[in-house]
């Protein structure tokens, strides 16, 4: 596997925050996070603010390869769509309801001041021990794609990079405009991943000291660069990792920054079985069997959680028994290594369970947990519950259809034909979502486009491969409709959209040629919006008219879509023109929108 490359947003979690807690991180501290979480959740709903964007682009858990929610969120901040567009508010929501839900479930908390990025080796030796080095871009962020941030430890390197970019910019290819540079000075940054469970798992490392260390090491964009100087290398402190695409969490929030550490684990003490020279297919089956049957890494860290949570006298993750569960844990992570099966030894078992974990009260004894981390889960669940009080509204709306493109040497034939293709189509895409909806218990179209499920990957949970399993599956059903949409689409075009074309200026070039398909582009959007209410026939704008044309009969299409809803029990869905067109009938404003669900 070839891992890039690339900016993730840094979050902390429940593992994180027991380590943090075991190191002396006052609790207000989590509190005051959480609650600069909750405030930029609730202003996703501000459309004007540019946070959404990265929301759109990264979870919690995975970066969202689909570009989807990001462009629909373009096309608004281009002036192409209102804030009451239904489609946009309902993929929004569904943006809000997920984070919600993982602050709640995992207590995931963003942090502004971090990054998840990949390691590299310093291979120029200069990096001192302890030391690190990343220069960071985030390109999601729409405001400052092009801002390079770079940690350093005093105003006087500081002031000597900038002199020499001001110096060498132009000739040098590796640098940028000292204007976008982000020179931010802080002698200490945190750094670990996840998963961890000994408090030596979190370190506290140094930025650079030196304009030439910055000058060697200049090129090296979105990783972090550990130094070859010291006796234990960094990446072995933490969790035994490695630099095989392993992504750190570096930090430079002084709210989690912690005074003290703890000695690290030496990873490199569990006893490795026998070499033997040669492997047969045979016993490369019966290991991965194995490990498939008797992985229970998930049952120690729980373990380790709720027995941690419960041991503030002893210091929460340095416990007995949590260090205990941590050598289990590292046992079972290395079990290639070592064929220790852990399930064959004991393990200290939880009794009673705190609240944050869920777990189902006529089957477990659970109590409200005392420390930050019941605090914050109820924090996160009051939010939830509260957002879930407002309903979703996309019945009632004023869709802007300005930008609706309008060919008006269209004969009056070519317009009846594309009425009524797109009347079929809408039919259709409703029966498909139903049936997606149906089959994998997805809530809405809206969870469909942006990929933030909830209810589809809850019975899953404790299963990762299964979820990632039903996760495929729904995408392979969404990507067969689209497909199976755009070739309704291109049926009655004398020129075919080449939906295949990769390179956005190779499909703009195109697409520019073919009026015929921005303007059946343009009738699919507004049929999507006719049957919103009994109210809307004033909403017949002269926008509409250009498009559908004078003789449209409007009462007749809307009567027949409102009973197919009927008939159906659907609820009527906005997403057509989104899920298959949406390229083409906003591409004539020279947005460079990449095809959504690439087939």
């Amino acid at each position: 596997m070839c891992i890039r490359d690339r900016y993730l947003d840094g979050f902390i979690n429940r593992q994180i925050i027991l380590l943090l807690m075991t190191l002396g991180v006052p609790d207000e501290n989590f509190v005051e996070l959480i609650n600069r979480d909750f405030a930029e959740i609730d202003n996703y709903g501000n459309l004007s603010d540019n946070s959404i964007f990265l929301a759109a682009k990264h979870r919690d858990d995975e970066v969202l390869d689909n570009d989807n929610v990001y462009h629909l969120l373009k096309g608004f901040y281009e002036n192409l769509l209102n804030d009451n567009d239904p489609f946009l508010n309902g993929v929004v929501y569904t943006i809000r309801a997920r984070k919600y839900f993982t602050l709640r479930k995992k207590t995931n908390i963003r942090i502004k001041k971090s990054v998840r990025i990949i390691g590299v080796l310093d291979e120029y030796r200069v990096l001192d021990e302890e030391e690190v080095f990343a220069q960071l871009i985030n390109e999601n962020d729409p405001d400052r794609k092009n801002e390079r941030k770079i940690i350093v430890r005093n105003q006087e390197v500081k002031d000597e990079i900038i002199q020499y970019l001001k110096e060498n910019w132009e000739k040098d290819p590796f640098l940028d405009n000292p204007k976008n540079y982000d020179l931010v000075i802080l002698e200490k940054m945190m750094l670990t991943k996840n998963p961890c469970l000994h408090p030596g798992d979190i370190r506290i490392v140094y930025s650079i000291d030196s304009l030439a260390k910055f000058v060697r090491l200049r090129h090296l964009i979105n990783v972090i660069v550990f130094p070859q100087k010291g006796i234990i290398p960094i990446t072995c402190q933490i969790a035994g990792s490695d630099l095989d695409g392993d992504l750190y969490f570096l930090t430079w929030e002084p709210l989690i920054i912690p005074e003290r550490t703890s000695k690290p684990f030496d990873y490199d003490s569990f006893p490795e079985k026998e070499s033997r020279k040669k492997f047969t297919r045979t016993d490369m089956i019966e290991f991965f069997v194995k490990f498939m049957l008797f992985s229970c890494l998930g049952r120690v860290d729980n373990a380790h959680l709720a027995i941690g949570d419960f041991s503030k006298k002893e210091n929460y993750a340095l416990s007995k028994k949590c260090l205990e569960l941590f050598q289990l844990h590292a046992l079972s992570i290395d079990f290639a290594k070592t064929d220790v099966d852990i399930n064959e030894l004991e393990f200290p078992k939880v009794k009673i369970w705190p609240d944050f974990m869920e777990k189902p009260k006529d089957e477990f004894d659970t109590v409200d947990s005392q420390t930050v981390q019941g605090r914050l889960f109820r924090m996160a669940r009051t939010k939830q519950m509260k957002f879930f009080e407002q309903k979703l509204q996309t019945q009632i709306v004023s869709p802007d259809v300005s930008f609706a493109y309008n060919v008006s040497s269209m004969s009056l034939c070519i317009k009846d034909d594309f009425i009524h293709e797109a009347v079929v189509a809408w039919k259709d895409y409703h029966d498909k979502i139903a049936l997606i909806t149906n089959l994998f218990g997805a809530s809405n179209e809206f969870e469909l486009f942006s990929g933030n499920f909830i209810d589809v990957f809850v019975s899953t949970k404790k299963n990762p491969s299964q979820s990632a399993d039903l996760k495929d599956r729904v995408y392979l059903h969404i990507l067969q409709m689209v497909q199976d949409l755009r070739n309704v689409f291109n049926q009655s075009l004398m020129i075919k959209v080449d939906f295949s074309i990769k390179d956005d200026d190779a499909f703009f070039a195109s697409i520019k040629a073919n009026p015929e398909a921005l303007f059946k582009a343009s009738i699919w959007y507004v049929i999507s919006y006719l049957p919103l209410s009994d109210e809307n026939l004033s909403l017949l704008t002269e926008e509409w008219l250009a498009v559908l044309g004078e003789t449209f009969d409007y009462q007749y299409y809307k009567d027949e879509m409102v009973n197919f809803l009927a008939q159906r029990e659907f609820q009527i869905c906005y997403g057509l023109p989104w899920f298959t067109v949406s390229r083409i009938s906003v591409s004539y404003t020279h947005l460079t929108l990449p095809t959504i669900y690439s087939v």
